[in-house]
């Protein structure tokens, strides 16, 4: 029976859901990624130990889950995506090497078992990467979960040639809002992933007074729509940070919500998953930030709220 988990700290309760990858950089060789990966990662950098339904019990082989009082919960039909990834100038082409099983209906019985258990979670973070769990499961979360984090990047995907060269399908974004508003508190994803006239400043014309909104652009602008104001503010990125993002959306995206289920405001969330995501770039391979350098850097990026 999966049970909290409580640290010093009073730590939360975090459920994530999503993808675990291998990933081809370049003409490198494979690597682990994903959001299973990069957000469990990056809870535990917070002293925080998440329950996560993924696509493969191999994540247990790469996140050192001795510090993990929750199970790590996948499907008989394990197996891992595998995506080939290049990066040139900024820009990120991914082609689906191997698509991983679904975990569609291990979720939906977890929810269902959860609930009857009347076990709760402070959050839950949803981020797949390749349409392995659909949007109808997801608006479930709100019976285990006070708070729900959405990335849309796994959502929104699709191949676009029989060697399944991935692109954005515009149209899965707003089926994505009719089905999760009202259901999530927060959609979060990249300014490409939206369509196009949903970006930035214009995002309020989409999703006006239904969900909060958070998209980001590497070092570029940020955006934040706060549906119950209905006002979209513009946050800059820490400057001067180099390296690759591979990764990063995901830092973000686990930070925001831990400081989310933590009470703080959107906007202080979201400038202190930028700076995590930052250091994630800058800072490849060793411990990505501390708690204090997320407490000071954060202020830098809140001075220049525009709106």
């Amino acid at each position: 029976m999966w049970q909290r988990c409580y640290s010093k700290n009073d730590a939360l309760s975090i459920l994530v859901i999503g993808g675990f990858t291998n990933d081809l950089i370049g003409s490198g060789a494979l690597r682990v990624g994903g959001p299973a990966y990069y957000i469990t990662t990056t809870l535990m950098q917070l002293d925080e130990a998440p329950a996560v339904i993924t696509n493969s019990y191999k994540l247990l082989d790469v996140v050192n889950h001795a510090f993990m009082c929750n199970k790590v919960y996948a499907p008989k039909s394990d197996g891992v995506f595998v995506f080939e990834i290049r990066e040139s100038n900024g820009s990120r082409k991914l082609r689906l090497a191997r698509r991983g099983p679904s975990i569609n209906n291990l979720v939906e019985e977890l929810i269902s078992k959860w609930a009857d258990s009347s076990i709760k979670f402070d959050v839950a973070i949803v981020s797949p990467v390749f349409n392995e769990v659909s949007s109808e499961v997801v608006a479930k979360l709100g019976g285990i979960a006070d708070y729900i984090v959405v990335d849309i990047q796994g959502f929104v995907r699709k191949c676009s040639d029989r060697y399944c060269t991935v692109i954005v399908d515009e149209r899965r974004f707003y089926d994505l809002v009719n089905v999760l508003a009202g259901s999530v508190n927060v959609i979060r994803g990249e300014l490409h992933e939206f369509p196009e006239e949903c970006r930035g400043l214009k995002i309020s014309k989409c999703v006006a007074g239904l969900v909060d909104v958070v998209q980001t652009s590497g070092p570029g602008n940020m955006y934040v729509y706060l549906s119950k104001l209905g006002k979209t503010i513009k946050l800059r990125p820490l400057p001067g940070i180099e390296g690759s993002n591979i990764g990063a959306g995901d830092v973000f995206t686990g930070v925001l919500a831990y400081f989310m289920g933590r009470g703080m405001d959107l906007l202080s969330s979201c400038a202190r998953a930028s700076v995590a995501a930052g250091l994630r770039v800058g800072r490849p391979g060793k411990l990505w930030f501390t708690l204090s350098e997320l407490e000071a850097l954060s202020h830098k990026i809140l001075r220049h709220i525009n709106s």
